[in-house]
């Protein structure tokens, strides 16, 4: 009997929601997946998650790539903001977390 090793889905962590306090119109921000896990990965690395992908308006027609990478630096402009982070692992499985920014 063969066992076959069943890949687990890797779990994204894009942080908490944050109010920023801005002087102007638009306004800098790291966001920060470095809290993502997979299960898969070696113990105490994340050596199964292949790529960082951080998007506003994820699922929507509006959809928009802000970055890639576990942690990002970017511009958002005045208002409220829903950013997703999607993580995914060397078998394509697919984590998300989403976080609101206002």
């Amino acid at each position: 009997m063969t066992v076959r090793n069943v890949n687990r889905p890797p779990t994204a962590s894009a942080g908490i929601d944050q109010q920023l306090a801005c002087a102007g119109a638009s306004c800098p921000i790291i966001l920060d997946g470095s809290g993502s896990t997979d299960p898969d990965s070696s113990p105490g690395t994340q050596d199964d998650i292949a790529g960082y992908r951080w998007y506003e308006g994820y699922g929507t027609s509006a959809q928009q790539l802000l970055g890639t990478g576990k942690t990002i630096s970017t511009t958002l402009l005045l208002g409220n903001h829903t950013v997703t982070l999607e993580v995914t692992d060397q078998s394509g499985a697919i984590g998300t977390d989403t976080l609101t920014i206002t």
